[in-house]
């Protein structure tokens, strides 16, 4: 059976402040509504967050990686407080480093979860000097005293490295946890034995870090839309999301021409077979193509989507960014129905593009995607959150914003979130204007969006969190499968 975790929103009506509006800072959390986390390991100071988890217990897990030396990045997680403050009962202040295993090597975090233990569970890249990245699985102990010597063992305990075959390269940029404890990791493989072409790769895990040999009969599964598994395209997974049945919907990039690429989902069975239903053409598999002149979408995240009375309701979000013509980026999401076709309830053909438009070039990047059930008891989702960044060229100094917008499934943007359905934040700790909006979570009435803060020098990044209103209804929840 699936396990569920339920966040509610407020259950009674109740007149709400206009300061507690979807959208605006909630001043309650940290220093005014965000939480600034410097690491500064290394002199060059670039601390990198692209992922968080928001743990049952109300802590926030920041993760993603600190420079330790003029060429090396580690592993880097910090653990705050409900209320915002570092959590000093995990590794002493609040924030966890792992220098060591760095020296002549780099590892990367690009996503993260908390498990049913308080254990922070990782998927990213470890590279050595000189050697190809790889993709590793890792787990750290819930008080932060180190990585968890009962899991995995290479290249340290606590990290597991999965095999996809004799790939020459490889690494993680997705992860999911089974109710079973069984771990999911999802990025890219080089299958074809030249070092440049990629594939989807899939891995589960056992709890204890191992491969699971019943997942395809040998704990991986790899996909191409080339020709076959040695004529690979460029394909990237980035996401990957646990249907209620147990299937497993995996989110990424393929690149099918030198300057064009597609959204691409494929969906297995629990087994890791290929689920031939999903797609329409028997494969498993399915592309989504936004248009643009430039013919370059970019899938960066996914979300489950349910219905409790209506199993075609049971898709996925995918959600990232497509190239519309020259320098003219905007956001843009698929919704995708239980069979992976493209839902026309949403925006009349399943897909739509949102520019944010902040700045006169008109970059606008999304990271990440959450949904959540507003006023409809849980019976299904009601509206799609997707943060990212966007150039604003508005203030001196042009520079990125963190950017938001809500849409409902009907595609429509909703107006009730910040300014006319956008919501933008440029903290501006220095000089430096460069401020990325890399995850979003939403629970109830709250939202966490975090991402990498620029001080006064271009090298000079922190971690960073806002946290917001994320609505102003009664019955907001999130209704989110583990």
């Amino acid at each position: 059976m699936p396990s569920y975790r339920l966040f509610p929103g407020l259950l009674l009506a109740a007149a709400l402040p206009a300061a507690q509006a979807a959208g605006n800072v909630d001043a309650e959390f940290g220093d005014a509504g965000r939480r600034v986390v410097p690491f500064d390991v290394g002199g060059d100071r670039f601390d990198d967050v692209l992922a968080m988890d928001v743990a049952s217990n109300g802590t926030v897990v920041l993760a993603g990686s600190a420079r330790i030396d003029a060429t090396h990045d580690c592993i880097a997680i910090a653990r705050l407080l409900p209320n915002g403050t570092l959590d000093t009962t995990f590794s002493g202040d609040g924030r966890y480093t792992e220098n060591t295993l760095c020296s002549g090597a780099s590892i990367r975090i690009a996503a993260v979860r908390v498990d049913v233990g308080n254990r922070i569970v990782f998927a990213g890249s470890f590279q050595g000097d000189g050697g190809d990245p790889e993709f590793i699985v890792g787990r750290i102990k819930a008080d932060g005293s180190g990585l968890d010597d009962s899991f995995g063992a290479f290249p340290s305990v606590g990290i597991a490295t999965p095999s996809f075959g004799g790939e020459s390269a490889s690494g993680a940029a997705g992860l999911a946890l089974q109710s079973d404890g069984k771990i999911v990791a999802v990025g890219y493989a080089t299958t074809n034995f030249i070092g440049s072409l990629t594939s989807f790769a899939v891995a589960r895990l056992d709890a204890n870090g191992l491969s699971d040999g019943t997942f395809n009969g040998n704990g991986y599964q790899i996909h191409s839309w080339g020709t076959s598994i040695n004529d690979p395209l460029n394909d990237r997974a980035t996401a990957v999301a646990i249907q209620d049945d147990g299937k497993i919907v995996v989110a990424g990039t393929s690149r099918q021409t030198a300057t064009g690429a597609d959204f691409g989902v494929i969906r297995l069975n629990a087994n890791g077979s290929f689920d031939t239903a999903f797609g329409g053409n028997g494969t498993g598999a399915k592309l989504v193509d936004f248009g643009g002149s430039c013919k370059d979408d970019i899938a960066t995240a996914i979300a489950p989507r349910f219905n409790l009375f209506d199993a075609a309701g049971n898709g996925v979000v995918v959600a990232g960014t497509s190239c519309r013509s020259g320098a003219d980026w905007d956001y843009a999401v698929a919704v995708l129905d239980a069979n992976g076709q493209l839902d026309a309830g949403f925006d009349g053909d399943g897909r739509r593009t949102i520019g944010v438009d902040i700045g006169g070039l008109n970059r606008d990047v999304a990271k990440a995607v959450s949904i959540e059930s507003i006023a409809s008891f849980l019976i299904q989702p009601t509206h799609i959150t997707l943060a990212g960044f966007a150039l604003n060229t508005q203030t001196a100094g042009a520079g990125y914003d963190i950017a938001l917008t809500r849409l409902n499934f009907a595609g429509n943007v909703d107006t009730s979130f910040g300014t006319n359905g956008r919501a933008t934040f440029g903290p501006n700790l220095g000089n430096g204007n460069n401020d990325f909006g890399n995850t979003v979570l939403v629970r109830g009435r709250q939202a966490w969006v975090a991402g990498s803060l620029q001080r006064a020098t271009a090298g000079d990044y922190d971690f960073g969190v806002l946290r917001l209103f994320a609505n102003d209804t009664i019955f907001g929840s999130h209704f989110e499968r583990r």
